[in-house]
């Protein structure tokens, strides 16, 4: 598959939503881009057999509804698949999005997409950890099934204010300092507690938990990526 690298698609890549969709099955299963920007992600959605309808709350080329993420103009469970990434740190009122979303997924339905963590102000509202987004998920009835977090912290807290090199420049020298901390944390933990850092650690959270090394990314991540499913009936 094409790895196209500017706006939806950019996200498509950043955050390989890719690797966490369902195989698409029955007659070109519909798929909403809850904030879509310039709906990049359309042509990759369409290769893989499901019909992508682009939705934002401003103008763009990609965009088929203009709509409000609060108050959805869809019926009650008439969509497939919803992909929302870094949209719900825009909003005024995560929790009713939330649930407007799991209004419109039919029952089976998945809801996929990232949220801001450890990133600078950017017109946002609601930065959100890997436990917020899970709890904002749950109480709307979506139950979560995939968390991992994304992007280099280094890079997002100062890669902006270097005024030298080129963007990817930039984004691989300092998100080497991030892959070498994390490096180093792991091999610390590993060598004092003496077992895998990719074996399941409960005191990241009881419920729900994560390996070592997962656990660590999420807590200092720009970004947590998620998946959510719609409990059939």
């Amino acid at each position: 598959m094409r790895k196209p690298s500017r706006g939806g698609a950019y996200h498509w890549r950043e955050y390989q939503i890719d690797e966490l969709l369902p195989v698409a099955t029955g007659e070109h299963p519909i798929v909403l881009l809850l904030g879509c920007g310039d709906a990049g992600e359309k042509p990759l959605l369409a290769e893989m057999g499901y019909c992508p309808f682009g939705m934002d709350i401003r103008r763009s080329e990609g965009l088929d509804v203009l709509a409000d993420a609060h108050s959805l103009p869809f019926a009650d469970a008439s969509i497939d698949l919803v992909i929302s990434m870094q949209v719900f740190e825009h909003l005024r009122a995560p929790w009713l999005a939330a649930g407007e979303v799991s209004r419109v997924l039919r029952p089976g339905g998945w809801f996929v997409g990232s949220v801001a963590f450890l990133k600078p102000y950017h017109g946002s509202y609601f930065h959100m950890t890997h436990e917020g987004i899970r709890q904002l998920l749950l109480q709307a009835g979506l139950e979560t099934d995939r968390l991992f977090g994304a992007q280099s912290l280094t890079y997002s807290l100062y890669g902006g204010m270097i005024p030298i090199a080129s963007r990817r420049a930039r984004r691989w020298a300092l998100g080497s300092i991030d892959r070498f901390l994390f490096a180093a944390r792991t091999w610390a933990w590993q060598y004092s507690r003496r077992k895998s850092p990719d074996e399941p650690w409960r005191r990241s959270h009881d419920a729900y938990p994560l390996s070592f090394r997962s656990f660590d990314r999420l807590c200092r991540a720009p970004a947590v990526v998620f998946r959510a499913r719609k409990a059939s009936p």
